[in-house]
């Protein structure tokens, strides 16, 4: 798969369920805080095999007033990756 992006209600960014040979290395591990930078590198590091990677994003609040969720779709909004979206509304 990827990884999964959460949203959390202070429109911060929580990284979890990193798949492969990243995860626990170099300070990867569930549930770790990330800039949209640093997701972008994440992907960047994550081979695909041939395949897209997959990238779930959760959130606990509406994303149409966040500021930096338009960053964050701007950085994954890639060919080479499907992004799939889960809303708690």
């Amino acid at each position: 798969m990827g990884f999964a992006v959460h949203v959390t209600k202070d429109d911060t960014f929580t990284v979890y369920s990193v798949s492969g040979e990243l995860r626990n290395a170099d300070g990867i591990d569930d549930k770790t805080d990330f800039t949209v930078e640093g997701i972008e590198e994440l992907e960047r590091r994550i081979i695909q095999f041939g395949n897209p990677h997959g990238v779930l994003i959760t959130s606990e609040r509406p994303l149409g007033g966040s500021k930096n969720f338009p960053a964050l779709l701007k950085a994954l909004f890639k060919p080479g990756i499907q992004i799939f979206y889960v809303s708690s509304q």
